[in-house]
């Protein structure tokens, strides 16, 4: 089980402005909401996100363990691939992994979630500090709209339809703790939700 995970928040989202006030039937020459739509975009993104387990846009993840996993599933999907794994030695110094036709290491990006597999990590290495924590750092770059995996129309139906809920309804979602998720994007988002942390 992994410590702690950090994940880049994405760059490029998987919905432009102009692709957003088409969905809305905002004007394209009605500039007055754009600020507020990109908003909404990056909002309806991350609440997609978190439902189903999968990053919609490219971003790179930071996975931290307190030692070397055995075996461990990645917190995201999809992979596009397993970019490092560095780590603190027994003195706190900074050392990387080789990962080039590296046996000891398994990484199966297309399982989902993907999983990593790390065999005689103490044998072949230098064992970490045990006295300190997230001294092992996987970073992997994951997410749909990479050359690998597009993303999903209902995913991306889905992310439309959260937008249009998010902007017909500011008014009453922003008094609730928690946003509800309109009935026909949860439909689109069932057969995609993965449980391993979300």
């Amino acid at each position: 089980m992994p410590h702690r995970i950090l994940t880049t928040p994405a760059i490029v989202e998987p919905v432009t402005l102009a692709q957003a006030k088409k969905h809305l039937q905002v004007d394209a020459d009605w500039l007055d909401d754009d600020e507020y739509i990109t908003d909404l975009i990056s909002a309806a993104r991350s609440h997609v996100e978190t439902e189903t387990g999968r990053l919609i846009a490219p971003a790179n993840v930071e996975v931290y363990y307190d030692d070397f996993p055995y075996c461990s599933t990645m917190p995201w999907y999809p992979v596009e691939s397993l970019e490092s794994i560095d780590y603190k030695d027994v003195n706190g110094d900074d050392q990387s992994i080789d990962l080039t036709n590296n046996g000891d290491v398994i990484f199966n990006r297309y399982a989902q979630p993907a999983t990593l597999v790390l065999q005689n990590m103490p044998d072949t290495y230098k064992k970490t500090n045990p006295r300190s924590v997230n001294n092992v750092t996987v970073t992997i770059s994951a997410g749909y709209g990479g050359s690998s995996f597009p993303l999903p129309q209902k995913l991306r139906q889905a992310l439309l339809v959260i937008i249009r809920d998010m902007y017909d309804n500011r008014e009453s979602q922003s008094s609730k703790a928690v946003y509800l998720t309109p009935t026909a994007a949860d439909h689109l988002m069932q057969y995609f939700r993965l449980y391993e942390f979300h």
